[in-house]
């Protein structure tokens, strides 16, 4: 066989091989704020993020737990990013109290 036919085959069978298809999740990507409690002026909040591709990573806005303005609303938002770029955003409300904790 030429050297010229050898390479070619070999290019002919190295293509499929760069060619796979990108990984898929299973389940979309989603996130949520499902529990936040307050007291003492201060807040904290627990979230779940499911599906998606991995490695997942998470952003809490303004934070996860924190000092709070007593007698308001603070708006606690958590964002997932997956491995593919898909973004999922979760928000809730806390009602900042200066009370005892719960």
């Amino acid at each position: 066989m030429s050297p010229v036919r050898t390479a070619l085959g070999a290019v002919a069978v190295a293509i499929p091989l760069a060619l796979a298809t990108p990984a898929h999740a299973a389940d979309p990507l989603t996130a949520a704020v499902g529990f936040c409690e307050s007291g003492n002026s201060q807040y904290i909040c627990r979230g779940s993020v499911s599906g998606g591709i991995t490695p997942i990573t998470t952003r809490w806005s303004p934070a996860a737990s924190g000092r709070c303005t007593p007698n308001r609303f603070l708006t606690v938002t958590l964002t997932a990013t997956d491995a593919s770029g898909a973004t999922a955003t979760g928000s809730a409300q806390v009602w900042c109290t200066s009370n005892q904790w719960p």
